[in-house]
């Protein structure tokens, strides 16, 4: 939901995909007028291929940001940035949280494998970030 109402202070007319092993949502916010209206819940596995195969439908021709914050492992996140960062944009980016828990591996190994990416430090605005080295910016 909070991502639904950030989003829709940018883009009024964009959609919030939001993928889960498990559906936790309270009764209350799964009846939310917000949920229903802007938010896509995708029960199972983020890498999963008909959850990658629904996501990139439903991406399809939209200008698409990734936030990268399921399992964070090195293989679960370079998996999910093999899946995911095609959809984004030049200019746009996946955003991995969490990355110092195991993910840098996984950024290294994507950065060294698409040129067209970069680190957006200046993203990282706070001395202490749960994101650090995690704002991949698509630059071509």
């Amino acid at each position: 939901m909070l991502w639904a109402l950030v989003l829709g202070e940018v883009n009024p007319e964009g959609r919030v995909v939001t993928i889960d092993i498990e559906d936790q949502r309270e009764p209350q916010a799964r009846r939310h007028t917000i949920t229903r209206s802007r938010v896509d819940f995708l029960l199972g596995s983020s890498t999963a291929p008909e959850i990658v195969a629904e996501v990139q439908r439903q991406a399809e021709g939209k200008r698409v940001l990734v936030l990268l914050d399921s399992l964070h492992t090195e293989e679960h996140v370079a998996a999910e940035l093999q899946a995911y960062a095609p959809l984004v944009a030049v200019g746009s980016y996946v955003i991995v949280q969490d990355s110092p828990l195991d993910a840098l591996g996984a950024i290294d190994a994507f950065l060294a494998a698409n040129p067209g990416w970069t680190v957006d430090a200046s993203r990282e605005r706070f001395r202490l970030t749960n994101t650090i080295r995690g704002y991949l910016r698509r630059v071509r």
